[in-house]
């Protein structure tokens, strides 16, 4: 009998996958695979769960808070000193020059 991945499972739930695949996964269901079934349920309760989050408005005062706690903080950037030849900067300018 062939299993389909959790991943599968989640996009049957979300219902991404195409109809034959679906019917494959339908099939294989009423096969009566008890580990497909548990994990097709566990994925429906949770495409429903974060359906459900979505939905609900967050507060401006928790969106405030959360960043006074939490801020972004930008990386810096990390500066790599210049290295010059032998001779130093004199080299580099009569390097340029013809004689």
């Amino acid at each position: 009998m062939k299993h389909f991945a959790v991943e599968r499972w989640i996009d049957f739930s979300r219902k991404l996958v195409g109809p034959e695949e679906a019917l494959q996964m339908r099939k294989h269901l009423e096969a009566g695979c008890s580990e497909c079934k548990d994990l097709a349920e566990w994925t429906a309760r949770l495409v429903s769960c974060c359906a459900n989050m979505g939905a609900n408005e967050i507060p401006e005062s928790a969106t405030r808070t959360a960043r006074a706690i939490f801020p972004v903080r930008v990386k810096e950037r990390r500066r790599i000193p210049m290295r010059l030849p032998a001779g130093g900067f004199h080299a580099v300018l009569s390097a340029g020059k013809k004689d």
